[in-house]
């Protein structure tokens, strides 16, 4: 109740401060806020007059309130989330508006559409791209199937880049801050003659981590930025331009730190033959002591950006050593030509086309014990190309949005799991008269060295096509409706490969400093190697759908300053395939679901009003949503028993991805502005998001997987103080909010019974703040910022691994594990946020 009191507070004292602040009536009409004109409908039109949830941030209010990657801007957009994922932390982010999301890997869609300059991002992985040279960002929450096609049934975020302009235009900047930030940024924007504009950006950017593991610092960054964009304008109705893109991001890790480890009954002969067992094995075999029940010291750190430092993937001796070291490294390329023809009154016709490609490559310890390596690498190539009129209409009575878009992307993943295994194994021979069927006595306290598991790649080629069409009739000078549709239609031609284990003899190969050995244990069986010819099986699919997305909309200005309206939409996310190849007991390989899972869906209904008082000064749009999501697709655990599957896991389960029931989902959202005086204005946003599981059974427990924080909210003030001897000067502080979030669906049904991996994460509140200096000459921005001033420990996200990777489960196919195995047993990590950054930022214009 302390930690509320103090946030309302922290509002009511800004609304008090500016309530407070005097002002003349002139100074009021000075300070009406600027219009926002925005594209989220495929035309220009006025913020406040554009009938759906839109948020819009500018180059400029993303420095005040400290934006500087995408994840950033979820801070201040109330119902988006953007996160780390289950196991990987930030190194596979997950995207989600109103709750929708989805995404992952190479195959998975995504529920919340990203846009570079109008192409295309389809993977997750490697797109939290840092903030460079943006117009502004809009973010469309609820679906935008009609003008953005597949994959946007959640919203659409879009980034605008700055585009060559008339004027010369050129700056550096720099950032010097803690944590060894160092930044330097250039521009230059470069009229070549009447006719050839060029606009031309670099930047470096690094920046030391701040969660300590071993010899590595998780967290940190490294990232080189550079686009060039050549406009060509040889007469006013005409405009090609041809930008080029370049990121190169390399990171050292996901700032996981461990929060719990709790094995209740204990370990030593009690959970024979997984992780917890195997380590205190090898910690007594280098004269340590044997892994503490509940928190040990070496897992659960008093330091709270301290991760556990053991590495048993060289040797069994526990020191941290360069084969445990994480990262995350993502380049991406983007090349697009676009061509803007204005037809006189009748149309402007743009023709745009894409080529983009991401490469993504990082190493994650899921349980972040040194035990095990996950590689993640996501390849990705996209061509996008798109015709797209603008008609205006009967003396500008109708506006009518037409066009054609094709898709087309190449998409591949290699994975593989590289475990140090012990000697010890599940089921040994039961203690006599101890009542326990499943656990055993000792069995071995060895080093069994290192095994490949899941050895495979996974390939995919999709084509997908669109027409679209969106009217809007001015019936009157205060009534508009709206009605588009979409008609889509995909094709995916899928390829999966799982390489087969040797048998009990390991094949070893050398990668990097260190030899992975790919076996007989909890691997593809080597019994049908010869059947499937070479030791591997592949198995594909090819698949067509064929979606129609529809909207319709009808807005009223009750006023001049004020616009309600009320929509219904509906849109789409991609079919794809389940990917696991698994050994039938009695013959080949076979897919578990080779079968392509439908689309999803999801429908909205929704209303606001956008309104405008008092004189232009004060902006209030308050929205509510009801959407009903269908056929969703979901990851989750699905059963598996190694007597009759030679692959399943030793955990007794593999995530797959299913079909699992239907959601619906509700809210509101509400974002204001209001220009106090000329010199102090306050912002503000709030969201929150609620559902209903219809079937918990299907979804494998209550909460969506994953989850949206709720509510969301927040508060900013900004003052300035022009004319002064020094320049202007202008400070800003803000307060961002993120509610509680549930971190796993969390069933408590047996043989898939994951109660003991929920975990809420906690809320969250974090204040950013600057001071800038513009020189009289405007030649100079000096600007002192502190983002996280008051220094909050805190988590973006967190995983709960329960019982599967620390004991047998326990019980049969129809039983509820009993006695010591019904014990919630549970690892928790932490994706740390974070801690307090300052520094200093200069510009120099030239």
């Amino acid at each position: 109740m302390q930690l509320i009191n103090s946030r309302v507070a922290f509002a009511v004292a800004l609304a008090v401060a500016a309530a407070a602040t005097p002002y003349s009536r002139a100074m009021a009409q000075a300070a009406a806020l600027e219009e926002i004109v925005v594209t989220a409908e495929r035309r220009e039109t006025s913020l406040q007059n554009t009938p759906l949830s839109l948020a819009a941030l500018s180059a400029d209010a993303m420095e005040r309130k400290g934006v500087a990657s995408i994840a950033d801007i979820a801070l201040f957009t109330p119902n988006l989330a953007i996160n780390g994922s289950r196991g990987s932390g930030n190194n596979s982010p997950s995207f989600a508006i109103r709750g929708i999301s989805g995404g992952g890997g190479a195959t998975s869609e995504r529920g919340v559409a990203l846009y570079i300059d109008d192409i295309f991002v389809p993977r997750t992985a490697g797109s939290v791209f840092k903030v460079f040279d943006l117009d502004r960002v809009e973010v469309l929450r609820g679906p935008q199937g009609t003008l953005f096609g597949r994959n946007s049934e959640g919203g659409a975020v879009r980034l605008i880049t700055r585009q060559p302009t008339r004027d010369f235009d050129a700056y550096v900047r720099t950032n010097i801050g803690n944590f060894n930030h160092f930044d330097v940024v250039g521009m230059v924007n470069l009229p070549l003659n009447d006719q050839f504009f060029l606009r031309m950006q670099a930047g470096h950017l690094q920046e030391d981590g701040y969660v300590t593991r071993g010899t590595q610092k998780m967290g940190g960054e490294t990232t080189n930025l550079a686009r060039a964009q050549l406009l060509y304008t040889p007469n006013s109705d005409l405009k090609i331009t041809l930008s080029g893109m370049y990121s190169d991001a390399k990171s050292n890790g996901s700032p996981n730190v461990m929060r719990a480890w709790d094995m209740k009954s204990g370990i030593t002969g009690v959970l024979e033959g997984n992780y917890a067992d195997w380590i205190s094995d090898w910690l007594a075999s280098s004269g340590q002591a044997r892994l503490a029940t509940v928190n040990d010291s070496r897992l659960v750190k008093s330091d709270p950006y301290a991760a556990p430092d053991l590495c048993f993937l060289d040797n069994a001796n526990p020191d941290f050593g360069k084969a445990c070291e994480q990262r995350n490294d993502s380049r991406y390329y983007q090349f697009d030509a676009k061509v803007n023809y204005h037809l006189g009154d009748l149309a402007d016709i743009t023709w745009t086309n894409g080529y983009a490609a991401m490469d993504h490559q990082g190493i994650t310890d899921w349980q972040f014990l040194g035990t095990e390596i996950r590689p993640d690498v996501v390849k990705s190539v996209v061509y996008n190309q798109e015709v797209l009129i603008n008609w205006h209409l009967f003396n500008n009575k109708v506006d009518l949005v037409t066009g054609l878009n094709f898709f087309q992307e190449s998409s591949s993943t290699d994975s593989y799991v590289v475990n140090a295994k012990g000697t010890s194994v599940y089921n040994a021979a039961p203690v006599v008269g101890s009542g326990v069927t499943w656990a055993g006595v000792p069995n071995g306290n060895g080093y069994a060295g290192l095994y490949i598991s899941g050895n495979g790649g996974v390939g995919q080629f999709t084509r997908s096509w669109g027409q679209f069409n969106s009217l809007t009739w001015h019936a009157t000078s205060k009534l508009n409706l709206t009605a588009g549709a979409r008609v889509s239609i995909d094709n995916k031609d899928y390829s999966a490969t799982r390489r087969a284990g040797s048998g009990p003899t390991p094949i070893c190969t050398k990668i990097g400093v260190t030899n992975y050995c790919t076996g007989a244990s909890n691997d593809f069986a080597p019994t049908y190697a010869g059947y499937l010819g070479g030791g591997s099986t592949s198995v594909s699919n090819s698949h067509s759908w064929t979606e129609v997305d529809w909207r319709g909309t009808v807005d009223y200005h009750f006023t001049d300053d004020m616009m309600g309206y009320a929509t219904a939409s509906k849109a789409f996310k991609d079919g794809q395939y389940s990917y696991s190849i698994s050994a039938a007991s009695s013959g080949p390989a076979q897919s578990d679901g080779i079968t392509p899972i439908a689309p999803e869906r999801v429908m909205n209904l929704e209303a606001g009003i956008r309104s405008t008082w008092l004189d232009g000064r004060l902006r209030i749009n308050p929205t509510a949503y009801r959407m009903t999501w269908t056929n969703r697709q979901s990851a989750q655990q699905t059963a598996c028993s190694i007597a009759t599957d030679p692959t399943c896991p030793s955990t007794g389960f593999r995530i797959m991805t299913v079909t699992s029931g239907d959601v619906d989902v509700y809210g509101v959202e509400v974002d204001a502005q209001w220009a106090i005086t000329s010199s102090l204005s306050l912002d503000g946003a709030f969201g929150t998001t609620k559902y209903d599981v219809k079937d918990p059974t299907a979804n494998k427990g209550p909460y969506l997987f994953p989850d949206q924080p709720t509510p969301t909210y927040n508060i900013g003030l900004t003052y300035s103080v022009p004319g002064t001897a020094l320049g202007n000067f202008t400070a800003n502080i803000n307060y961002a909010y993120q509610g509680p979030q549930q971190t796993y669906p969390g069933s408590d049904t047996y043989p898939v019974n994951t109660i003991d991996s929920t975990y809420e994460l906690p809320s969250y509140g974090l204040i950013n703040a600057r001071l800038q200096l513009t020189t009289t000459d405007r030649k100079n921005v000096i600007s002192l910022y502190a983002n996280n001033l008051a220094n909050k420990v805190y988590a973006t996200y967190a995983t709960s691994f329960g019982g599967g990777y620390w004991d047998a489960g326990g019980g049969s196919v129809t039983a509820p594990p009993t006695g010591v195995g019904a014990d919630q047993r549970f690892a928790l990590q932490w994706v740390m946020g974070r801690p307090r950054e300052f520094g200093v930022q200069i510009q120099h214009n030239f």
